[in-house]
């Protein structure tokens, strides 16, 4: 009998696109030769003290202190500026997201099961 596929056997080593599985875990390449420094000390850093995230964030507020205390007006600066404004409207469209995933949720949950919905409601009270 011969197989449906037209492989054969070796049907199984390919996988067309979005056959396999699509869970991704993203993370800084720690273990790549683009980042300088020890792996091991990136990695504690990154997972233990801030991530890269935070610490932008500690440095770009830095920055715009020092500027803003010494008067400086410079293009840079105004860069940064804009660099702090654009995450933070990124963190409110995405905050702006979740509230209404989690509102869709909740409204879904009444609709399904009105008993649990107020169960739910009610332990939010304590």
């Amino acid at each position: 009998m011969s197989s449906v596929f037209p492989f054969g056997p070796f049907s199984t080593l390919f996988e067309a696109p979005w056959s396999g599985d699509v869970i991704q875990h993203i993370e800084p390449r720690i273990n790549s030769d683009d980042i300088s420094g020890v792996p091991e000390i990136e990695r504690r850093v990154v997972t233990e003290v801030a991530s890269y995230g935070r610490q932008l964030g500690w440095l770009t507020e830095a920055v715009l202190a020092l500027a803003a205390g010494a008067g400086v007006d410079d293009p840079r600066i105004a860069k940064v500026a804009q660099l702090k404004t654009d995450v933070e409207a990124a963190k409110a469209a995405e905050a702006a997201a979740l509230l209404a995933d989690a509102e869709k949720a909740l409204e879904r949950l009444r609709r399904v099961d009105s008993g649990a919905f107020a169960k739910l409601m009610a332990a939010q009270g304590d």
